[in-house]
């Protein structure tokens, strides 16, 4: 993990799209010949543009949690793990609502047993969500409301909010 962590942040200096960021770091995964394929999912905040831009490895979609308590699963095709060397990755781009939250999540959270993931996943956007909460509270809430401690995988959430004096 620590060789992706390494080639994506040499990669970032070269001023590419995300999914060129992705498609770096899989190239350098199979040159380096590691085994273990990994997903990952890259987000790119524009301010002055006003845009997200988004490109997933087998990763799960983000999800916005706009100011009007509405959340949306952002419609991410992801392309193959890290590590497999077959491309495919693609970049996705939306506009920036101020004071709006992005949650990036890992699949332990919302994934259970004998349930279609992409049903697990649109449970999200049925969460009873503040936005203007301070982040912890935010993730707090997330974490909450799905009942992580039956989880049978790592359960990770980050949350992003661009500031209306940011835009």
């Amino acid at each position: 993990m620590r060789l992706r962590r390494s080639a994506l942040a040499a990669a970032a200096d070269d001023q590419l799209t995300v999914h060129q960021l992705i498609e770096r770091v899989d190239a350098d995964s199979v040159a380096a010949h590691i085994d273990r394929a990994a997903t990952c999912l890259l987000v790119e905040f524009d301010p002055v543009r006003g845009v997200r831009s988004y490109a997933s490895a087998g990763h799960l979609p983000p999800a916005v949690l706009y100011p009007d308590r509405t959340i949306e699963v952002l419609p991410l095709a992801p392309g193959p793990p890290l590590g497999t060397g077959l491309g495919g990755y693609a970049t996705f781009r939306c506009p920036v609502h101020p004071g709006a939250v992005v949650l990036l999540y890992t699949d332990g959270l919302v994934e259970r047993r004998g349930q279609d993931i992409e049903q697990c996943v649109q449970r999200l956007e049925h969460l009873r969500l503040r936005p203007d909460l301070p982040l912890p509270g935010v993730i707090r809430s997330v974490l909450t409301q799905l009942s992580t401690h039956a989880s049978e995988d790592d359960v990770a959430v980050l949350a992003a909010r661009l500031h209306p004096r940011c835009t």
